[in-house]
């Protein structure tokens, strides 16, 4: 059994913290995500999953990257073992970093 590094996202809403006080934006700068994120934005969540809002991605190498939706599709059984016959092709969860 293989494992892979995950990029995950950070969701910005209006009820989360500035950068300077954000669980959620240290762990993103804490993972090399903080050029990518607007520091002006509040965050609210970090998200790892398939979810389309904002999927994970799975590394593969340091130059290729796919989003993890398209990894389950493309190894379902290898990748979700046992639930991949109850929910095909995707996770049965999306799991949640909250900055409250």
């Amino acid at each position: 059994m293989s494992s892979f590094a995950l990029n995950y996202k950070a969701q910005n809403y209006a009820w989360g913290k500035p950068a300077s006080s954000s669980l959620v934006y240290n762990l993103y700068e804490t993972a090399g995500f903080s050029k990518e994120g607007d520091q002006t934005k509040e965050f609210a969540e970090l998200w790892l999953g398939d979810h389309t809002n904002g999927p994970s991605e799975v590394v593969l190498s340091q130059e290729k990257k796919v989003e993890l939706r398209t990894f389950i599709q493309e190894n379902p059984e290898k990748t979700l073992g046992e639930a991949f016959k109850k929910t095909p092709n995707r996770l049965p969860f999306l799991f949640k970093i909250l900055s409250i």
